[in-house]
């Protein structure tokens, strides 16, 4: 698959478009991506029935990945308390939750996060797909936005970890498409 560069001013592009492999990935591992390398040697990975996993690389560099994870039915206890249990139940419970999605710098603003979020997340019931941006991941709620996922919750210092952050649901998620959120 080709990614086409993005572009600046009338019609120039930044650089040469990306020739990107994508591979997905079922029933992966919780915390498969860890920052330490000698913790996955030590630690027992989880695998998650129902999960997935996208990776894009260009000429064997990856350069991106996407995780989504089922959420359980009914709802945890320890799930969003801004949003109460009857939507917790009713819009994400029985849904996926994308987990992580990492793209490299130099492939940043090329619609690798774009294809990868949408590949992971195309396996969801009825478009129930949901995720929350907390710290320094709030610097990507405009992505989400542009690509119309819709904030359920304002953005609050005082989440029920204490980190703060903004529940987000897809655009193709049945209660944005049947106008109940947002």
């Amino acid at each position: 698959m080709t990614i086409l560069p993005a572009h600046t001013g009338a019609h120039t592009p930044t650089s040469r478009p990306l020739r990107l492999d994508v591979v997905l990935y079922a029933d992966v591992a919780s915390h498969l991506v860890a920052p330490d390398l000698g913790g996955l040697r030590t630690a027992r990975p989880e695998f998650v029935a129902g999960s997935w996993m996208a990776v894009a690389s260009v000429a064997g560099e990856v350069v991106g990945c996407a995780r989504a994870e089922p959420t359980a039915i009914p709802f945890p206890d320890d799930g969003p308390a801004r949003l109460g249990r009857d939507r917790c139940d009713g819009w994400l419970s029985g849904g996926l939750q994308l987990v992580e999605l990492v793209v490299a710098d130099g492939a940043r603003r090329r619609g690798v996060g774009s294809l990868l979020a949408s590949t992971v997340c195309a396996a969801a019931r009825r478009g129930r797909v949901w995720t929350v941006l907390r710290g320094r991941e709030l610097a990507a709620l405009g992505f989400f936005l542009e690509r119309g996922w819709v904030p359920v919750t304002d953005l609050d210092e005082h989440d029920v970890d204490g980190a703060g952050g903004v529940v987000l649901l897809s655009g193709t998620h049945a209660g944005v498409l049947a106008g109940r959120v947002g």
